[in-house]
């Protein structure tokens, strides 16, 4: 098989599973476990717990994780995978828990907030949010894994168009809507929407800087997310057939964690050779 662009790659089931698994590897594996269950000769048992504390798994996005189990009822007394209601969304975008958690990984665990940019204040995130409320509501009824790629529905568009230049996440004056709303709208709506960072723009061939017009923006975000679209019908990407871990519960992410997979596995000085044509020779190494 011939891969003339990165997102032919991720259209191979193959190779999709195989940088899903990559990512899966990195995110899931702990800072360190303890070897023996009981203290070691020499020190007490309250002295090895403190020790085994400092070093015990953390997780690696505690608001990202609170905030998606909290959208998918996950560990809720709930059956996984239950079908999201228009009820259930509108109810949690009126929470201001989830909506500071919201807020949290958009500023400390995505990135927002920093190397010189910064986030509206909470109180104007949460109003701008209850302000846009029935549009959230009502592109919550879309989802990734069930449109067609040649025929998104334009409602769907409309709405997302509304809250890509309505919700305040930045402020106006900063060029970082394109991320900070696509990042915004995946954390209110992740069965539709993907977070969209510099590693995704150069995935799809998106480089040199963002364009500073608002509408230029929305139109990088719904190139990409026509491609996300693609590549799911593709693969027959659905909730259902996920593999249970909560950072793929959501077919956008787990479109998105398969990118990442990609740039974690492939460095710069393998770039050239990707272009080149030599993708099959550097994803042989992949097998395990």
């Amino acid at each position: 098989m011939s891969f003339s662009t990165y997102s032919d790659l991720l259209r191979s089931p193959d190779y999709f599973g195989r940088l899903l698994a990559h990512f899966n590897r990195k995110y899931g594996q702990t800072a360190c476990s303890a070897v023996t269950p009981s203290a070691p000769p020499g020190i007490t048992h309250a002295q090895y717990a403190r020790l085994m504390a400092r070093f015990a798994p953390k997780k690696k996005e505690p608001h990202y994780e609170d905030l998606i189990k909290s959208y998918y009822k996950i560990g809720a007394g709930t059956p996984s995978g239950s079908r999201v209601t228009s009820g259930h969304v509108s109810t949690l975008i009126s929470n201001r828990t989830h909506i500071d958690d919201v807020y949290e990984s958009l500023r400390k665990e995505f990135g927002m907030g920093m190397r010189g940019g910064k986030l509206v204040p909470p109180d104007d995130f949460f109003r701008s949010l209850q302000t846009n409320k029935n549009d959230l509501v009502k592109a919550s009824t879309y989802r990734m894994d069930g449109i067609s790629p040649s025929a998104a529905p334009d409602q769907m568009f409309e709405l997302l168009r509304a809250l890509f230049h309505g919700l305040q996440v930045v402020p106006s004056t900063q060029n970082t809507r394109l991320v900070a709303v696509s990042k915004a709208l995946h954390f209110l709506l992740p069965d539709l929407v993907m977070p969209i960072d510099s590693k995704v723009l150069r995935f799809f061939r998106k480089k040199g800087d963002i364009p500073p017009e608002p509408q230029k923006q929305f139109d990088w975000f719904t190139e990409i997310l026509g491609k996300y679209l693609e590549i799911t019908a593709a693969l027959g990407l659905k909730q259902v057939n996920g593999d249970g871990k909560w950072w793929n519960w959501s077919v956008p992410k787990r479109v998105d964690n398969a990118i990442m997979g990609f740039w974690d596995l492939f460095s710069d000085d393998n770039i050239e050779r990707i272009v080149c044509g030599h993708i099959d020779t550097l994803l042989h190494y992949l097998k395990a």
